[in-house]
């Protein structure tokens, strides 16, 4: 029961509620004035932006389709392009949407297609050098191994997700890939590690001002002291 958890615990769900509930409220409108965007935007870049955020934002009923359109666009301007700036900004809308469509797989038990996908971003990643995208799609590969078990190539492709985000100084991406390490510690069951692990991360997202990854984090934390018995 909620009253026998320990503080870190209760406070980090409390915590984690209402900052999922903020973040519901303010995304429906956020959602609606990118949809009123879209149906002005005439600039095929200007379109692919909007597309892009409809698809990471945008409900599960509704996001596949608006990637659909910006793999189309990005496939489409990338055959008909000449200039390298455009091409290097399709390049990378098109490795998002087929990183989107590895996540559709994933959630679909489809392992084997999520990670072709993850696999196939990669590479796009890589002919533009975007080590920020790069990581990305590193720690989705992670994550297929980590479903499947294998736990040392999981910790292997963290890791290497967690270094192309320092070097590209994603810190959004440097703090998931240090939870996700730490994940991988603690089913390990070293503790001490993990805790370390998430411990950076909180830290990370405190200062990038990520209240929700915040949030998620000292749920990590909480969790681990709960499983060892540190209740109040």
């Amino acid at each position: 029961m909620l009253f026998s958890f320990n503080s870190a615990l209760r406070t980090s769900i409390i915590f984690s509620l209402i900052m999922l509930f903020s973040r519901l409220v303010g995304q429906v409108g956020y959602i609606d004035s990118l949809k009123a965007e879209l149906k002005i935007a005439k600039n095929d870049t200007d379109i692919c932006n909007i597309l892009s955020r409809l698809a990471e934002n945008a409900p599960d009923e509704e996001w596949p389709m608006y990637n659909d359109q910006l793999k189309k666009i990005a496939e489409k301007k990338l055959k008909t392009s000449s200039d390298d700036i455009f091409k290097r900004t399709y390049t990378r809308h098109l490795a998002n949407s087929i990183t989107n469509e590895g996540s559709i797989a994933q959630a679909h038990g489809d392992n084997n297609l999520a990670l072709a996908c993850y696999r196939k971003s990669l590479a796009l990643h890589k002919t533009i050098n975007y080590k920020a995208g790069q990581a990305t799609s590193i720690n989705n590969i992670g994550s297929i191994y980590e479903r499947t078990g294998n736990m040392d190539s999981t910790l292997y492709y963290y890791v290497l997700s967690l270094d192309l985000s320092r070097e590209s100084k994603d810190l959004p991406g440097e703090a998931n890939s240090l939870s996700n390490i730490g994940s991988v510690y603690s089913s390990k069951g070293n503790i001490s590690v993990a805790l370390d692990y998430f411990q950076k991360s909180l830290l990370i997202c405190e200062k990038i001002n990520d209240d929700f990854g915040a949030s998620l984090a000292l749920g990590k934390i909480g969790m681990i002291y709960y499983n060892q018995g540190e209740k109040n």
